[in-house]
């Protein structure tokens, strides 16, 4: 044990400088801490059955020596009892009195109690609570007491090793050890503030210009807040119990819980991987009446305890079938100063009506469930609420891929296929020259003084207009039949004066009166041409016709 202690005496700062005056039971005592105290100037006053000074035990007055424990074996030096092998050894006034009213407490409800069972992994554990069965001692919980702020991994470690064994352990934490008290200085004095607040109810007396506190009523829950710094151990007892049972120096016991619409935030912030300090937690608290305080911590649920590095945060795909089994946080908070007192509970004992703490722990427990299991279906929907969207986007993705690839085959098959068109076209055209030229072969062999015309007028006739072969043929044949008639009725005069005509009328295009111009010049030189012929063979014959005669 690290604490043990002796008589107050004059003078005892000389002799045990490392020690701390304290109060109990209206009795003054020097506390001596095993960890501080000078093992050759001052430990050899208390060493030993014939010390100079004897260092006791509060609890059982049995004479405790001093042993200095070994570096090789890594162990600490403790205060151990000279006469007893078992006994409510502590670590402080508020941790051995606790304990020993836990001991009473199942005792008088008919179990077999021993307090501080070894096993073989860990020191001990604070309360064994066993029964007989067949004839046979069986452990039915572990008790740990715990007066100071822990490492969370050392709360796991000592809940799972009983874990394996099928036996639950139940934590009882010591309000105002586990919350020191904070300092603060005003006007250059020092000023102690509670970390807690919610066990007592506060009011302002005139008369003695003060506040009073009373305690809450125990047939009513008032809300609980932590408004000291963030306190991992706390809140990681939270998340695997759902429920905690306390005790303040005072000797009263109290539940707490955190509330409904606390628990879902807690829920929410664990799923969602997010920071979350019991200063943004509101708990619930209520004072639980003496006969109630064993059911309630015989109630402990069975828990295993994550303390891996990979267990510091829930799953990120956690499933709806899973139950909740609590949460565990990194913590690096080392133990605090205690802040001792003897408890006396007394005062818890008067309690004869109060609230169903036992019912109380229970919803607490369901509340925190239902919290997780809303959470994990809201989680459930924002999913496949993501992965509609998802597949929405992809559908849309194809879709205009799908439209993308139809238009680029269009594009590839219309590009061929205007290609073949303009390939089809040109074999049109060509044809077309081969028919107009076959039809001028026949104007020239029929009437040969239009074949030059009409060789002038139709060379390299445009069929751009035309949308197919049929479109062609009509429009041939119609345009061949049309032109052959016109010329066969109209002779080369008939033609000049026709684009005379035309010249004359035209008046505002000026290329198309340029067009019919040179064509009236050239077409009017051909009929001089065709005139001044057929004159001379007209005079030719004439003059044969005369030589006849």
């Amino acid at each position: 044990m690290q604490y043990s202690y002796i008589e107050n005496f004059d003078g005892w700062e000389k002799i045990f400088p490392s020690g701390k005056l304290i109060s109990f039971q209206k009795e003054r005592y020097i506390e001596l801490d095993s960890m501080t105290i000078d093992n050759d100037k001052e430990a050899k006053y208390i060493r030993g059955r014939k010390a100079l000074y004897q260092a006791k035990c509060p609890i059982c007055q049995d004479v405790m020596s001093f042993n200095k424990g070994s570096k090789i074996v890594n162990k600490n030096p403790y205060f151990f009892h000279l006469d007893k092998e078992h006994c409510f050894s502590f670590e402080s006034l508020s941790h051995a009195r606790t304990k020993k009213y836990l001991y009473e407490l199942f005792s008088k409800a008919g179990y077999i109690v021993k307090e501080e069972k070894r096993h073989k992994d860990i020191s001990r554990a604070d309360v064994a609570v066993l029964q007989t069965i067949d004839g046979k001692e069986e452990l039915k919980l572990t008790i740990e007491v715990q007066a100071s702020n822990i490492r969370t991994s050392n709360i796991a470690k000592r809940t799972n090793i009983y874990f394996e064994e099928n036996v639950p352990t139940a934590w009882v934490l010591i309000l105002d050890s586990f919350f020191p008290p904070k300092e603060t200085e005003v006007n250059g004095e020092k000023v102690y503030t509670d970390s807690y607040s919610g066990t007592r109810i506060s009011s302002f007396n005139p008369e003695t210009n003060s506040y009073e506190y009373t305690y809450i009523s125990p047939l009513k829950e008032e809300y609980f807040f932590i408004t000291g710094e963030n306190n991992k151990a706390f809140n990681y007892l939270m998340d695997v119990y759902h429920v905690i049972v306390t005790v303040d120096h005072n000797g009263h016991v109290f539940l707490i819980r955190r509330t409904p619409e606390s628990s879902k935030l807690r829920a929410d912030a664990l799923l969602e991987n997010r920071e979350h300090s019991t200063q943004d937690d509101i708990f619930l608290v209520n004072r639980i009446a003496e006969s109630d305080i064993v059911p309630v911590l015989l109630e402990t649920e069975l828990l295993r305890a994550s303390h891996s590095e990979n267990d510091m945060r829930l799953k990120k795909n956690p499933q709806l079938n899973e139950d909740f089994k609590g949460q565990i946080h990194r913590s690096y908070s080392d133990s605090t100063n205690l802040v001792d007192a003897a408890i006396e509970f007394d005062k818890a004992r008067q309690i004869e009506e109060a609230l169903n703490s036992i019912e109380l722990a229970r919803k607490a427990r369901e509340d925190m469930k239902i919290a997780y299991t809303n959470k994990l279906l809201e989680i459930e929907q924002q999913k496949a609420e993501e992965r509609r969207r998802k597949e929405e986007t992809l559908a849309e993705q194809i879709a205009k891929d799908y439209m993308c690839d139809l238009y680029n085959q269009y594009k590839k098959e219309f590009s061929m296929l205007v290609e073949r068109m303009e390939t089809e076209k040109v074999q049109f055209e060509l044809s077309s020259i081969n028919n107009w030229y076959s039809w001028l072969n026949y104007l020239k062999e029929e009437r040969y003084e239009w074949y030059i015309v009409v060789k002038n007028i139709y060379k390299g006739f445009s069929t751009t207009f035309l949308r197919n072969k049929n479109d062609f043929e009509i429009y041939f044949n119609k345009e061949q039949n049309r032109y052959k008639n016109w010329i066969e009725s109209r002779s080369l005069s008939e033609f000049v004066e026709e684009l005379g005509q035309h010249y004359e009328q035209i008046t505002n295009n000026t290329s198309e009166k340029t067009f019919y111009k040179e064509l009236l010049d050239k077409y009017g030189q051909e009929l001089d041409k065709v005139q001044k012929k057929k004159k001379y063979k007209r005079s030719k014959k004439r003059n044969v016709s005369d030589k006849k005669n």
